[in-house]
């Protein structure tokens, strides 16, 4: 008796065990994805869910010291907080009552209403707030006294070489128009018109470039002071070999002065093409990979090697951005706080957030709330807004509820060579417990996402996924959930089928 031979189907695989980041362009790399949401480098290559962040609260307690609720911390701000700072550890604040140091105002700190580009300068454990000219002095006993300086009415301001660097582009204190660089005398913020000839001295220049000053940095040994066209560069010791050079490049984009900041040696900065990175010689985009999305309303920060950058698109939608140095890789994340300040304060960065503002008859009122971008290194809690001591209050950080997250690939082909078609996707991940995943499928031209795979809280653990694909000429996957996820690798399984396509595959 014969009996029919069975061919064997020919399959092949290919494992994908490397992931890049976010990349909005036509053209998607391998690895990359098209839109992606609160994915983390922090295991690189593989894809990786980032840490929750940790949110600002208040234990209130009994008279027995015990715990009895924990309440999320709001502050009202009449006029915003125009300015953030980390001052030896301590957080710094400049809002509409005046100037907060280590949870407390202090007297005598007056500031300017109407004032954007406020900056706090850390002058050791001191700091000196610009444009409003005010020092303020640590004591040791921990309180600290704020004093007005005569100085020059300042646009930016930076700390370097134990001066303070400022520049002015417009009209000075007698009125006339002025396009100057200023440096108080060596360690001395309050005096900045003593000009007698010695190491010492402060120091004012004249610039023959024109347009308004944008931002100020400093680099290596040199301070940057930034113009949307030009970047002027201050290098010396002393005020008899300060020298000032001037380069045409493209500098910090005006309003974006917040975006400036120093990463490894580089400064990255929202100029007019994207963000921008300058070493020292010329400046170079590195936001292709955002496509071409323009931002507004930048703020900047910087833990790790890492350049954090919060910015509103022309949509209306307010997200931040991660670039990793490490391997020049972007990431997106959400900023549902709407974070208007980032402050590096004991390896963590913290997040300055405005969630709401609204007119309280005719008085404008911002309500801010504290976060500590990652959670797993939340140190103990910095004062913030205490100005009345309260013992029975605790502050600490809370981290917050499973985070939200998807990662979508860019279109990919589903033939394979030699009349391979592709049939089926194997992703090996881990989910923690508790965590949520979705898997969809766009195939050739479909305007919906269709669901391939759905766990709610049922999984947890490594394991693989089998997906299967129905024929077709090209796909784009999803992947979505809720909570801590690991993807390890994605195996693209193929198998030997005709050349001819027909329409009901």
């Amino acid at each position: 008796m014969r009996f029919p031979k069975l061919q064997k189907l020919q399959t092949a695989a290919e494992v994908q065990t490397g992931f890049g980041g976010y990349q909005h362009t036509d053209n998607v790399d391998a690895g990359a994805f098209y839109d992606c949401e609160n994915i983390s480098p922090d295991a690189f290559p593989l894809l990786k869910v980032r840490s929750p962040r940790a949110v600002w609260t208040s234990v209130r307690k009994d008279a027995s010291g015990n715990p009895v609720s924990i309440e999320s911390t709001r502050v009202f701000e009449r006029d915003g907080i125009t300015a953030a700072a980390n001052v030896s550890d301590k957080l710094v604040l400049c809002s509409s009552k005046g100037i907060v140091y280590d949870g407390h105002y202090l007297s005598g700190a007056t500031l300017e209403r109407g004032v954007e580009n406020r900056m706090i300068v850390p002058f050791g454990r001191n700091f000196f707030v610009s444009p409003d000219g005010i020092y303020v002095t640590v004591n040791d006993d921990g309180t600290a006294t704020a004093v007005r300086t005569q100085c020059p009415p300042l646009d930016y301001a930076v700390e370097h070489h134990n001066r303070i660097w400022g520049c002015r582009y417009g009209s000075n204190a007698a009125g006339d128009f002025v396009n100057e660089l200023y440096a108080c005398a060596l360690g001395d913020p309050t005096v900045w018109d003593r000009y007698d000839g010695v190491s010492t001295d402060s120091y004012c220049v004249s610039l023959g470039c024109s347009g308004a000053f944008t931002g100020v940095c400093k680099l290596g040994g040199d301070v940057l002071f930034f113009k949307e066209d030009s970047i002027i560069r201050v290098g010396g010791e002393t005020p008899a070999d300060f020298t000032v050079t001037v380069t045409p490049a493209e500098g910090a984009e005006n309003g974006a002065f917040r975006s400036v900041v120093n990463v490894n040696d580089r400064v990255f900065y929202k100029s007019r093409s994207g963000i921008t990175v300058f070493d020292g010689v010329l400046p170079y985009c590195v936001s292709e990979a955002l496509g071409e999305r323009r931002f507004t309303d930048v703020c900047a920060g910087t833990v790790g090697g890492r350049y954090y950058f919060a910015g509103t698109d022309p949509e209306g939608e307010r997200r931040i951005y991660l670039y990793d140095t490490a391997h020049r890789l972007w990431y997106r994340e959400d900023d549902r706080h709407d974070t208007r300040f980032f402050v590096y304060r004991k390896n963590c960065l913290y997040l300055i957030c405005r969630e709401l503002r609204f007119n309280l008859g005719l008085i404008p009122v911002s309500l801010y709330r504290f976060l500590i971008h990652d959670a797993r290194f939340a140190p103990d809690a910095c004062a913030i807004f205490t100005d009345e001591e309260d013992p029975a209050v605790d502050d600490s950080y809370e981290p917050e509820p499973a985070v939200k997250w998807f990662a979508e690939t860019g279109r990919q082909t589903a033939a394979g060579p030699q009349s391979l078609i592709l049939r089926k996707l194997n992703i090996a991940l881990k989910l923690e417990d508790g965590a949520k995943l979705k898997v969809e499928l766009k195939c050739d031209g479909d305007e919906e996402w269709r669901s391939a795979f759905y766990c709610d809280s049922e999984f947890s653990g490594a394991f693989t996924l089998p997906v299967r694909l129905p024929r077709c000429d090209a796909y784009r996957l999803r992947l979505s959930g809720e909570g801590g996820c690991v993807i390890n690798a994605i195996t693209k399984v193929y198998e030997k089928t005709s050349g001819v396509n027909l329409a009901g595959r």
